[in-house]
């Protein structure tokens, strides 16, 4: 009578052909959450941009939106006369999660910001200007335009 000792080779094989049929099937979809999670979180921040630019329309405020770079996270803040700001908006900020980075910001007259936090200030009378938020999970880009004419931000598949 043999002691169990172990595994034989045929387990063994047995084994690793499970995992490989495993991973086989869940990787791909591993690829395809983050893209997923990438466009939730443009769908969010645009989301959050035209509300900040109807907010400070309709409560003749000024929302001040600041996009903290390395961190990856989007604060608002308002003010009634546009010098002291308070975070008492009622607007949840936005933290990239799932695999997504805040990558630059194109802003119109600075050109591209890929470092430190930069603001944007929506006044009752509407934004100061253009810009472009661009956002990376993995090989994929989206990009969140705000157009400052129409008061809308439209979400852009790729770097745009």
């Amino acid at each position: 009578m043999r002691g169990c000792g172990g595994f034989t080779i045929i387990e063994l094989v047995v084994l690793m052909a499970v995992i490989g049929l495993v991973l086989a099937v869940a990787l791909p979809r591993l690829a395809g959450f983050e893209h997923a999670a990438l466009k939730s979180q443009a769908g969010k921040l645009s989301t959050l941009l035209r509300y900040a630019n109807e907010s400070a329309a309709t409560k003749r405020l000024h929302y001040k939106v600041s996009f903290d770079i390395e961190n990856g996270s989007v604060m608002v803040e308002r003010s009634p006369d546009g010098r002291e700001f308070s975070g008492d908006t009622g607007i949840r900020g936005l933290k990239m999660s799932g695999g997504v980075a805040l990558r630059d910001l194109v802003v119109e007259g600075f050109g591209k910001i890929e470092t430190g936090t930069v603001s944007v200030v929506f006044t009752p009378l509407g934004a100061a200007g253009g810009f472009s938020v661009h956002l990376e999970a993995g090989k994929d880009w989206f990009t969140v335009k705000f157009n400052p004419y129409s008061g809308k931000a439209e979400v852009v598949e790729g770097y745009a």
